[in-house]
């Protein structure tokens, strides 16, 4: 058990915390530090705060095992390499279930406005592909910003959700 009731600064507090499987994030955390959880590759389970408003760069970078992970409504940003080496193969609408996939869940009412560069890549490419499995995209009405869109999901077979409203450098992309 860890008191996180005066915590400020989550930044890299779990770094390589090699046998740490399950994790709570209280209510008074709002953003999470750069690398959080960085290298954390038994991390399986992360219950978050719904005050969480920043997905921090690195926040999971290299955590193979996370699946199912639900994005609170409140995230509006999620950085650079946040996700990136974690298996996830679709961006779902949450509606209640997992349905067996393994998946990052956004609520149709999210926040979330923008999506950084390599957000679900890790820091090298490899030969300049990309390093994400994603195949499934869904992208909720309020996303605004996705930095290289076609970078970011170069990989996915399918892309669902209001594209009209992406957009990159004012121009649209789609």
């Amino acid at each position: 058990s860890f008191d996180t009731s005066q915590v400020t600064n989550m930044k890299y507090m779990f770094y390589r915390c090699s046998n740490l499987t399950t994790i709570n994030i209280p209510n008074n955390i709002t953003e999470l530090g750069v690398g959080v959880f960085e290298n954390c590759k038994k991390l399986e389970t992360v219950k978050m705060s719904e005050n969480v408003s920043i997905i921090s760069e690195k926040t999971f970078l290299n955590c193979s095992k996370l699946e199912n992970f639900i994005l609170p409504v409140a995230v509006k940003q999620i950085d650079k390499n946040a996700f990136g080496g974690v298996s996830f193969e679709k961006i779902m609408k949450y509606n209640g279930k997992f349905n067996g996939v393994n998946a990052l869940f956004i609520h149709e009412n999210s926040y979330l406005t923008t999506i950084k560069n390599d957000a679900f890549e890790v820091d090298k490419w490899n030969n300049g592909l990309t390093t994400n499995n994603l195949i499934e995209v869904y992208l909720p009405y309020k996303l605004s910003i996705v930095e290289n869109m076609e970078t970011e999901f170069m990989s996915v077979v399918e892309v669902m959700g209001n594209l009209y409203d992406v957009s990159r450098n004012n121009q649209d992309i789609l």
